[in-house]
């Protein structure tokens, strides 16, 4: 394995889980819990639009439609 590939393999993967399960375990110890775990449950609607800034990759209208019925559902969970 070339240093560029292992570069490439383990910087995504310390980004991704180290620096996010650290934040994550902050917003549990610094607000409610049941919020915190809400808004982390968000992360995978946060690749959609990665994968679409980044890569070019569009989403697909179905993706779209279920993103925005989560971000409408997280909403009404933190309101109430």
């Amino acid at each position: 394995m070339s240093p560029k590939l292992l570069g490439q393999t383990i910087l995504p993967g310390f980004i991704g889980y180290g620096i996010s399960s650290s934040m994550l375990l902050y917003a549990y110890a610094n607000i409610d819990a049941g919020i915190a775990a809400v808004l982390g449950s968000l992360s995978p609607i946060l690749v959609l639009s990665v994968l679409w800034i980044v890569e070019g990759q569009e989403p697909k209208p179905l993706a779209v439609v279920g993103a925005l019925l989560a971000i409408l559902g997280t909403s009404l969970i933190a309101i109430a």
